[in-house]
């Protein structure tokens, strides 16, 4: 929702559109930011809807309360991983 029209309007103002000029620098922007977006939704508890409904299951399944901080220190190792 945020990161999609920022790389829109660079492919914009670097006039790198679908089709032949998209070699400039589009093509690159635009699978960037699919590759990246998921790992960072997954990075943070509120990165994305299923973050917060996991934590409340885990919490009324098994007991245990995850925290913000929490949940990012058990995703930071895994996202380095993906980003590298």
């Amino acid at each position: 929702g945020i990161i999609f029209p920022v790389v829109r309007s660079i492919n914009d103002v670097l006039d790198s559109q679908p089709g032949e000029s998209g070699k400039k620098i589009g093509d690159f922007l635009i699978m960037v930011c699919f590759q990246f977006t998921p790992i960072t939704g997954a990075l943070f508890l509120t990165g994305m809807a299923a973050n917060p409904l996991v934590g409340s299951l885990a919490k009324s399944t098994l007991g245990v309360d995850i925290s913000w901080g929490g949940w990012f220190l058990a995703a930071v190792v895994p996202a380095l991983v993906c980003f590298v």
